[in-house]
């Protein structure tokens, strides 16, 4: 099971640091890839760095470059309320500015989602419009998954599946952020009911149950935990998607004040400690992984 799991390390706890600190990151954890955001990417030209500048170093650190974190151009942005400027200007990169990335990088799956609000743009936009993307992803080879989040246009399970069928693309899957799954719909019945390999990519971060912000936006942004530090069902959710099997990516996505103070190794190292622990709790086998062990 666990050659078939490609470790992912999201940069979400040093997100304002530079690429090579993502990568000096992932390999203190052990991860077998990083993600690597289009505001990164486009940050990282700006200083004079190419596309193969950062393959090349990631590579050079047994780190490979496979994702891009987020995609939001396949559909209308909405006011963006409540996002920093960072996560604004991260969201707000077209669909072919997004994709010229992709083909620049090699880039292997697409993390995509909405960056409107419920209700804002109709469903038959939505469906044309993550059709295009999947297409064009398509014709270069790369997988797709859409994340549903609680406080957007797609806001759980059932809104991003009613899309995928709509599309009926061969090459989409699903997100699924432990965050995200519990504070929004946890319906763990329509979770047991997905076939294996519907939920390819897991995200794994914590949180307390009650909201530590005034709203969810904030809260996501500033205070999830690492796996074990609040009060999800982690393990639950874990167990559901062990059952099923065809699970093909996973990481730690922790957006935190606290975590924003790590060094990269510190980053790193608790990323891959928190997902190996949540996931042998779950009855995972990570035996011959290469992912931090403590």
């Amino acid at each position: 099971m666990n050659s078939t799991i490609d470790f992912v390390f999201w940069p979400a706890p040093i997100r304002h640091l530079r690429f090579h600190d993502h990568v000096a990151a992932a390999a203190a954890g052990g991860f077998s890839s990083v993600a690597i955001s289009p505001i990164t990417y486009l940050d990282e030209l700006a200083h004079g760095e190419s596309a193969r500048d950062l393959r090349d170093y990631a590579e050079s650190n047994g780190v490979s470059v496979r994702h891009l974190d987020s995609l939001t151009g396949w559909a209308p942005s909405g006011k963006m309320e409540g996002y920093d400027d960072e996560m604004r200007a991260r969201y707000m990169i077209s669909l072919d500015q997004s994709i010229q990335i992709c083909e620049e990088m090699g880039i292997e799956s697409i993390l995509a989602c909405a960056a409107f609000e419920a209700g804002m743009v109709p469903h038959s936009v939505v469906v044309e419009g993550f059709a295009d993307l999947c297409r064009r992803a398509g014709d270069l080879g790369i997988w797709v998954d859409l994340e549903p989040m609680p406080f957007l246009g797609v806001p759980d399970l059932q809104a991003t599946l009613t899309i995928l069928d709509a599309v009926g693309a061969p090459n989409t899957g699903i997100v699924l952020d432990t965050w995200h799954f519990s504070r929004g719909n946890p319906d763990f019945a329509l979770l047991r009911s997905l076939p294996p390999g519907k939920i390819t990519t897991l995200q794994i971060s914590d949180a307390l149950y009650k909201l530590q912000a005034p709203t969810m936006m904030e809260d996501t942004l500033r205070f999830r935990r690492f796996a074990g530090e609040g009060e999800l069902p982690i393990t639950a959710i874990l167990e559901v998607l062990r059952e099923k099997g065809g699970l093909t990516r996973a990481g730690a996505e922790v957006f935190s004040d606290v975590a924003a103070t790590l060094s990269p190794a510190e980053a790193g190292r608790k990323s891959a400690l928190s997902v190996r622990r949540a996931m042998e709790l779950a009855g995972f086998d990570l035996s011959g992984t290469s992912l931090f062990a403590g």
